[in-house]
């Protein structure tokens, strides 16, 4: 998929981040576009979202999360691959990376052009804060 198709949702889903709606809407739109197990990581991660704890419902969709995600996490993180060592998926969207603390300082830009996240987490950092 070009990344241009999906700005339109991500924005959306930026902008109202706590709101399920838009990231429904795109879930749509994946359905529409083929990528079905896209739609259904961001399906099942809202679901889990909203269950408690003890919830006997949690257990499958835990599962399943684990499934999707085992399944076809190099394919939604291949092309930052290399750049990130770790991104974390909330509520069906990367939402934070790991990434060397070296490594954003040159290349922070590029991370920034190729994902849209929330949070950064810096590993490594007294090198380059010394």
């Amino acid at each position: 998929m070009n990344r241009t198709d999906e700005r339109p949702f991500l924005e959306a889903i930026f902008d109202r981040y706590n709101d399920d709606r838009p990231r429904l809407i795109y879930a749509d739109y994946l359905d529409d576009t083929g990528q079905y197990e896209r739609a259904e990581l961001i399906r099942v991660q809202l679901a889990l979202a909203r269950l408690g704890t003890d919830d006997p419902r949690r257990a499958p969709l835990i599962d399943r999360q684990a499934e999707l995600l085992h399944c076809n996490r190099a394919i939604w993180i291949g092309p930052l691959e290399g750049l990130v060592v770790g991104i974390d998926f909330r509520r069906g969207l990367p939402d934070s990376v790991s990434i060397d603390a070296s490594r954003f300082l040159e290349r922070g830009q590029e991370l920034f052009d190729r994902l849209q996240v929330r949070r950064i987490r810096l590993l490594d950092v007294r090198p380059v804060a010394d």
